[in-house]
C-alpha cells in the first residue's frame, strides 16, 4: 500500500493504492463516499506519488486520517462496504 494523488476527470484524488492485479488497480480514494474504486491498469499515468516532508507520506498516518472521516462522514465503520473496512484490518 502506498498513497497516492490521482488525477481525475472530477480533478485531484488523494487515496491509497491497495492492490494491483492483472488488469485494474484498487484505490481507497478520499471522495464522498468513501470507497474502493477499480481503475483500469492504463490510468496508472495519472498516479504520483505523495510526499510528506521530503519522504513517502506514512500510509498509517493516512489511515487514521481517513478513518476519522469515515466516522464523520459515514457516522462509523459499521455504514462502510466490506472492501473498505478490509484496508483497515
Amino acid at each position: 500500500m502506498k498513497v497516492i494523488s490521482y488525477m481525475s476527470d472530477e480533478g485531484t484524488r488523494i487515496g491509497i493504492l491497495v492492490d494491483t492485479k492483472a488488469k485494474y488497480h484498487y484505490v481507497l480514494l478520499i471522495d464522498n463516499p468513501i470507497r474502493i474504486r477499480k481503475l483500469v491498469k492504463s490510468e496508472e499515468r495519472y498516479f504520483r506519488d505523495v510526499e510528506y516532508k521530503g519522504n513517502p507520506y506514512p500510509v498509517s498516518r493516512a489511515l487514521r486520517h481517513i478513518k476519522r472521516m469515515i466516522k464523520s462522514w459515514h457516522g462509523g465503520m459499521k455504514n462502510v462496504s466490506k472492501e473498505v473496512k478490509s484496508v483497515f484490518k
